[in-house]
């Protein structure tokens, strides 16, 4: 409880969660293979920004089978076609610039009392949301209700989903180039009799 007398909040991680080549999600996710810039990227919200997160962490992978090899190959062409993609996209350039100005103005920690240099600031953010507009989608009106079907046709086509959509067409596309290859079970290092014995005396104790 604060001084003023108000009630915070207490947020527990009671529990770790691993993917099954070893790695924790923790304050890392799942790290994409082709990143395509979101709003989220130039907020400071998520466990890395609270006090006291959890570190990453690695445990011992489990046997899992590989069944298509073929992506590792192809994502370095996905990711270069998609690169070259957005940079010559008008729109894509665009919407990093949105970004870019959105992060700013969040990252303003005074408001200016002149009345011109605030008129100018109000300005650039009817700019910014004019052309938030017509680079990103909503589902919802001003009053929070659902659009209806005219209202969507005329809506904005959303730039991160059909940029995915096109990585997924290329990846279609280069696969038939490079042959399949199915792995084998990825098996983890065989422990020695002494450090299972020492692992299960840690737990005992």
């Amino acid at each position: 409880m604060s001084r003023d007398g108000k009630i915070g909040s207490l947020k527990v991680t009671a529990a770790m969660y691993y993917r099954i080549n070893g790695g924790s999600t923790q304050l890392k996710g799942v790290q994409p293979d082709i990143v395509i810039s979101s709003p989220f990227d130039k907020m400071e919200f998520g466990e890395e920004y609270l006090a006291n997160p959890l570190p990453w962490a690695v445990t011992n992978e489990v046997s899992y089978l590989t069944v298509d090899t073929r992506l590792k190959t192809i994502i370095p062409a996905l990711r270069e076609k998609s690169e070259n993609r957005r940079s010559s996209d008008p729109k894509f350039v665009s919407y990093l610039k949105l970004l870019d100005s959105i992060a700013a103005i969040n990252k303003m920690k005074e408001v200016p009392l002149n009345v011109e240099k605030r008129k100018d600031l109000v300005r650039a953010e009817k700019e910014l949301a004019n052309l938030q507009k017509q680079l990103v989608p909503d589902d919802e009106d001003d009053e929070g209700e659902k659009n209806d079907k005219s209202s969507k046709t005329n809506a904005p086509p959303d730039l991160i989903l059909s940029e995915s959509l096109k990585i997924l067409l290329d990846y279609a596309t280069l696969q038939k180039d490079v042959p399949s290859i199915v792995s084998q079970p990825v098996m983890p290092p065989r422990k020695t009799l002494t450090e299972m014995l020492d692992e299960w005396l840690k737990g005992v104790l």
